[in-house]
């Protein structure tokens, strides 16, 4: 089944700096079903901006799943409303589609593949 996934970026400075992957947002195109998965280790970050704000980004994604779960108006017009009311520092990425049997499932690949990246050793 094709699900729509979004990336989250955190952009601290939308001319100098470059952004970092923190989170997607997978949804179902049919069922109106999302699932938000976050980093859970924002050394990544830190090291860009030593002064971001990671318990209010730690807090994001329940909120976020919260308000999808919650919403009466439709995971598509939350997803439009936090585009606009987020600061320029975090970012949504253009929907892509991504073949998964599950919105978890879909959730979980988009953020392997796109906010995961881990450190190769050179040893």
């Amino acid at each position: 089944m094709q699900y729509g996934v979004n990336v989250v970026r955190y952009v601290p400075d939308d001319y100098a700096s470059p952004s970092i992957n923190i989170g997607v947002i997978a949804h179902d195109l049919v069922k109106n079903e999302f699932k938000v998965v976050f980093l859970r280790d924002w050394g990544r970050v830190l090291g860009l901006d030593p002064c971001a704000d990671t318990e209010m980004l730690g807090k994001l994604e329940e909120s976020l799943q919260r308000q999808f779960d919650g919403s009466g108006i439709g995971g598509h017009a939350l997803l439009a409303q936090f585009e606009e009311s987020w600061s320029n520092i975090l970012q949504l990425s253009a929907k892509e589609v991504v073949e998964a049997e599950s919105v978890s499932e879909a959730a979980e690949l988009a953020f392997k593949m796109q906010v995961f990246h881990p450190i190769k050793s050179s040893n």
